[in-house]
């Protein structure tokens, strides 16, 4: 009889953190990652030394993933840099519904719990949060290369105020499941940003 296939770490993680993304660290007990991992206990601590360790991989994961493809899909290989940066916040909630329950932000959920003062979680977030601010900065630095954007705006100023309306959003698309609600709040962040009259309609966030 043949042996059943040994599940590799990625998959593991990859369930772990849908698990984790699901329910939240504190939430998710040993039993529940048992159930969702196919492992007994004994072998997920050898596989990854504690529950904690796991779930810090499954951050790592869910960075790469996740929030890695979002930012290279909407911001890095956008022709159009500003119609890329709203894409990038509108996918953001753009799987609202009323019969889902909406997951948010793994980094997001992850920093509103006790875990988060974990040095090494701390960390991952920092760096986490770090990337997307990088990404939102080099994007309205390009759309201002195009002069889509005016030469004279404050792109570290810009990038806070877009950094904090897209940490709301997040919170925001938890509680009120009313995708034109968000897209209005979305309109009103965006009109903050000074684009060009040079600036076509297609590049237009």
């Amino acid at each position: 009889m043949a042996r059943p296939r040994r599940q590799d770490d990625t998959e593991l993680l990859a369930a772990a953190m849908q698990l984790f993304w699901r329910n939240g660290y504190s939430t998710t007990g040993i039993r529940e990652l048992e159930q969702g991992l196919g492992l007994r206990a004994p072998a997920l601590y050898h596989r990854f030394g504690s529950k904690e360790q796991l779930f810090l991989a499954a951050l790592q994961q869910y960075v790469e993933q996740i929030i890695g493809a979002r930012i290279k899909r909407y911001l890095q290989q956008q022709e159009q840099p500003l119609t890329g940066l709203r894409a990038f916040f509108d996918t953001t909630y753009d799987y609202v519904s009323a019969t889902q329950p909406p997951l948010g932000c793994l980094v997001l959920n992850t920093s509103l719990e006790a875990l988060s003062a974990d040095p090494a979680v701390a960390s991952e977030l920092a760096q986490a949060a770090r990337r997307v601010r990088t990404a939102i900065r080099t994007t309205l630095r390009r759309a201002q290369a195009l002069g889509q954007l005016d030469q004279h705006a404050n792109v570290r100023a810009l990038t806070d105020t877009l950094y904090l309306g897209l940490q709301g959003l997040l919170v925001t698309s938890k509680l009120i499941r009313d995708p034109a609600l968000l897209r209005r709040q979305v309109d009103s962040l965006f009109a903050l940003l000074p684009v060009t009259a040079a600036t076509t309609e297609g590049a237009r966030p």
